[in-house]
């Protein structure tokens, strides 16, 4: 079920990838430029603020995935009811839980590392801010 689930979703997600070019290059904007003008937000960002973006919300969607799976391993090991075999299973799930806490984390710093080099790189800026770049 979990299998079809995940499925379904990255095959959605793949089709919204897929026709975002093409709505792009027809000219489908609904306003959105002139609305982003009229609220005082820039119309224009440069690769690194979108490259940050997209960055951030990955690393924030897999925060979720992480809080998710520890309220699942917590909820699996009370309702175990002393079975050792739904104890080990709510082990696992935790364990494998903070490990890709740390990964994540872990790649948190890195992108943000690699990041604040390639900006005083190709600016020669020291000042950094930060993974997302506010207009």
């Amino acid at each position: 079920m979990l299998k079809k689930i995940s499925l379904a979703l990255a095959a959605l997600t793949l089709s919204f990838v897929a026709v975002a070019p093409f709505a792009h290059a027809a000219g489908f904007t609904n306003g959105l430029p002139e609305a982003g003008v009229k609220t005082g937000l820039s119309t224009t960002r440069t690769l690194p603020e979108v490259i940050g973006s997209i960055i951030s919300v990955v690393l924030s969607f897999l925060g979720i995935i992480f809080l998710l799976l520890v309220i699942y391993a917590g909820f699996t090991w009370m309702t175990a009811q002393g079975d050792p075999k739904a104890i080990n299973k709510a082990r696992e799930i935790l364990t494998g839980a903070v490990i890709g806490l740390v990964i994540l984390l872990a790649s948190y710093a890195i992108t943000t590392t690699v990041t604040k080099e390639l900006q005083k790189a190709t600016t020669g800026s020291t000042a950094y801010t930060g993974i997302v770049h506010s207009a």
